[in-house]
């Protein structure tokens, strides 16, 4: 049976539509093929809808050619470029553009979706390969030696090493061939002898010289073949590729090693793009490599979907390859809505970042959204509604308020209390906890929130490291808190300008006022000089004002008029999120050139504000010692006194910190793996919900 289509007279555009109740996956089989027998010579065009999205469409077009009429034609249509965009509809126009007042009759069969044809199989030969010679090595067509696996294939290449261990086997391309962003990698499946290693791949272009991948052999000497991928993602502006070489086991002699190599094809990218990436805590999900909350659909209706999809828009604030798209049907229940929970349902940490930022993106202006955090003792949802359309947008909700409710769910809500009379379409992206603006009291060192990390510049021998809050070396005077800053300006440091910076996660807001008050603590008279950096607007970042202090060995409070140094910071709209300082900012003769020099400082205030540590010293909290075991470790460590933490930190012995793991507050008794861990001394700071140190241990993993 096949499929037959009769064409109305004078209907240049008639056409046969197949659709789908959800979008085609397009992330692997975007190529449709279809074998079609035609009366007349004339255009077979395939065309992917999207219904979804604002009726994006993609055409493509095969020509019957006179000698093809009726006769069965395999047409091949390429729609790699339309991988991730969610089309649900298929549909194929015959002899299209034509106005004829005929009815002609045609056929149809075997409609699917696959990955891209071979650019050689040696069934069918393709390319024109080289012969070769005794040095380089000799190629042929022959029998494939093992057909199985992965390939059944009647035929395959087969490459004789030379005397050369550079030899080479080498084939021309199509005209202006091209690795495109859409098809970004090459493919070859590969058949090779005990002890080999790797295979090469060399695309030749006149214009930018050879681009060469090299990937591992791992099934040699197996009498199987394996499937090679090369990502070749870093060359899509090359345009003119115009050959194909393949080197085995390159620099190696091997003469007489015997090669087979066949189905050499072009594709997306199958390699694992997230491979190495370390999880960042804050995001929690992005739709790329960072999905680490699972998004689900809590829904009424099966038709309604979420996938991941291209973005629509990878322009302005958003330029990700990927995003979520979520489908809202007629027959969705009014509150359907997108659910991100924490493995293993551990409670957020909000002690610094405790903003949820979300990008959405809609065609249609004022669809009522929402954002919740739930899971808890006590939830919190902010409504508001599209307030652009089609461009992405950038939607915070702060709780807070909830920090110390263990909450452990983020619920997206899409036509909140709606339900549509069509299909409506949200795009989510970018999922991922932030820090408020910073304001008033931010470096008191005393809590999570507080306690900021630098890292030094032109420190000699003590550059780029990161520095950690220390104990307070005087507890008098106006600073008797707990834990303060330090910089060490080291002997074999720059004379002039060795300082550190810290980012802050967050710009600085200044509420109106011009000025940063901070402690300092210094060994000797000198100065302190402060700059604002990283501006999100991009506003003019420079050296800042410089401050002499005047005291010796003592505390004293430092005010610096950000609006009176050498730079005209935008004190309003600037949105600086990086702090530099320098102690004895072109100052020389302060440099010890034997012996390290220690800066101490505190209760860093911007604009407006006081830090509550003072001469009270009601930031002396009693901390309590954990309990761990085994004391040293191996493989695993257990705290036995775990109720109420909800985040374990661990610290080398110089201070840097090195693992961080989220655990359940209601789990009195916790065990972490420590595999991961160098060998060496550790110590451990444990945390509550809402940021506080409770309590800390030191122990040895051997």
């Amino acid at each position: 049976m096949v499929g037959q289509y009769h064409k109305p007279p004078h209907q240049a555009y008639d056409a046969l539509v197949a659709e789908k109740s959800g979008p085609f996956d397009l992330s692997t089989n975007n190529y449709v093929y279809a074998q079609v027998r035609s009366p007349i010579s004339g255009i077979i065009k395939a065309k992917l809808e999207n219904t979804f999205a604002g009726g994006t469409t993609k055409e493509v077009d095969v020509m019957i050619t006179p000698a093809q009429v009726n006769q069965w034609v395999q047409c091949v249509y390429n729609f790699a470029s339309e991988a991730g965009v969610a089309h649900d509809r298929l549909v194929f126009f015959f002899d299209a553009g034509h106005d004829t007042s005929a009815a002609p009759t045609f056929y149809i069969d075997n409609i699917k979706f696959g990955q891209a044809p071979p650019l050689e199989d040696f069934d069918a030969t393709k390319l024109t390969w080289g012969a070769g010679d005794a040095t380089n090595g000799t190629f042929a067509v022959v029998a494939n030696p093992t057909p199985a696996g992965i390939d059944v294939s009647a035929h395959a290449g087969l490459y004789t090493k030379g005397t050369s261990g550079f030899g080479l086997v080498s084939a021309s391309l199509p005209a202006n061939f091209a690795v495109t962003t859409a098809l970004p990698q090459m493919n070859v499946q590969v058949l090779a002898p005990a002890g080999a290693k790797t295979v090469t791949m060399q695309l030749v272009s006149a214009l930018a010289g050879n681009k060469t991948v090299t990937a591992n052999l791992v099934s040699a000497g197996t009498n199987t073949w394996e499937a090679v991928a090369f990502d070749y993602s870093a060359y899509t502006a090359v345009t003119d590729f115009s050959a194909i070489n393949f080197i085995f086991d390159q620099g190696v002699a091997e003469s007489g090693m015997k090669f087979y190599f066949d189905n050499i094809s072009q594709s997306i990218s199958t390699l694992n793009p997230c491979k190495g990436v370390v999880a960042v805590p804050s995001i929690a999900n992005d739709f790329e490599c960072q999905q680490n909350d699972t998004a689900k659909l809590l829904t009424a209706d099966v038709n309604s979907s979420l996938t991941i999809v291209k973005n629509p828009s990878n322009t302005g604030i958003n330029t990700s390859l990927s995003v979520g798209m979520y489908v809202k049907t007629p027959k969705s229940g009014q509150y359907d809505a997108i659910v991100l929970k924490t493995p293993g349902l551990v409670p957020y940490d909000l002690s610094v970042n405790t903003q949820v930022s979300v990008m959405i993106y809609c065609s249609t202006a004022g669809k009522p959204i929402a954002i919740k955090m739930e899971g808890g003792t006590g939830g919190l949802e902010k409504d508001t509604t599209i307030s652009a359309a089609g461009v992405w947008k950038e939607y915070i909700v702060d709780f807070a308020s909830v920090a110390s409710k263990g909450n452990n769910t983020i619920t997206l809500f899409g036509d909140l209390g709606v339900v549509p009379t069509s299909n409506d379409t949200f795009y989510f992206d970018n999922i991922k906890f932030k820090r408020a603006a910073i304001t008033g009291c931010f470096g008191d060192f005393e809590t999570p929130a507080s306690k900021f990390t630098f890292t030094t510049f032109a420190g000699g021998s003590l550059d780029a490291m990161t520095i950690l809050p220390v104990p307070n070396p005087n507890k008098s005077g106006i600073d008797t808190s707990a834990t303060v800053g330090i910089f060490t300006r080291a002997h074999d440091g720059d004379p002039n300008f060795a300082g550190q910076y810290t980012d802050l996660g967050a710009p600085l807001n200044f509420n109106g006022k011009k000025t940063i008050t901070m402690k300092v603590l210094m060994p000797a008279i000198g100065n302190v000089s402060l700059k604002l950096e990283n501006s999100l607007t991009g506003a003019v970042s420079g050296d800042g004002p410089r401050v002499v202090n005047t005291k010796v060995n003592q505390w004293e409070q430092l005010t610096f008029d950000m609006s009176s140094g050498p730079t005209a910071y935008d004190l309003v709209n600037g949105q600086y999120t990086r702090l530099t300082m320098f102690f004895d900012f072109f100052i020389p003769t302060q440099r010890d050139s034997v012996h390290d020099v220690k800066y101490y400082f505190d209760d860093i205030v911007v604009g407006t504000g006081t830090c509550g540590g003072g001469v009270s010293g009601t930031n002396d909290l009693p901390i309590e010692r954990l309990a761990i075991y085994p004391n040293p470790a191996y493989s695993d460590l257990t705290i036995d006194n775990a109720k109420d933490l909800t985040r374990v930190m661990f610290f080398n012995a110089i201070g840097q910190l090195v693992k961080t793991v989220q655990v359940s507050p209601f789990d009195t008794r916790i065990g972490m793996n420590i595999q991961d861990l160098s060998n060496g001394m550790y110590f451990i700071a444990a945390y509550k919900g809402d940021g506080t140190l409770v309590a800390n241990a030191k122990f040895l993993k051997e």
